[in-house]
C-alpha cells in the first residue's frame, strides 16, 4: 500500500543522505535565481522533515533563519 511505498522511499532517502549529504547545498539552492531550483530546495527540506529528520536537524536553525531573510 501507500504506507509501504512511503517507507521504501524514506529508506532510500536515508541511504542517499548517508552516502552524500546534499543538505549542505540547500542554502545555495535557496539563493538561486531560478524558481525551480528554489522549489526543489523546499521540496527536499519537506521530504527530509518527514523521512530523514536526523539529517536535517544539525542545519535546521541556520537554514530556517536564511529562509526567513529571503521572504
Amino acid at each position: 500500500g501507500i504506507s509501504t511505498g512511503n517507507a521504501a522511499i524514506a529508506g532510500a532517502g536515508a541511504e542517499v543522505l548517508a552516502q552524500q549529504n546534499f543538505i549542505s547545498v540547500l542554502p545555495e539552492a535557496f539563493k538561486d535565481t531560478s524558481f525551480q531550483v528554489k522549489q526543489s530546495g523546499f521540496a527536499l527540506v519537506g521530504y527530509c522533515a518527514r523521512h530523514c529528520f536526523d539529517y536535517l536537524v544539525p542545519s535546521l536553525r541556520s537554514q530556517l533563519l536564511q529562509l526567513l531573510l529571503l521572504l
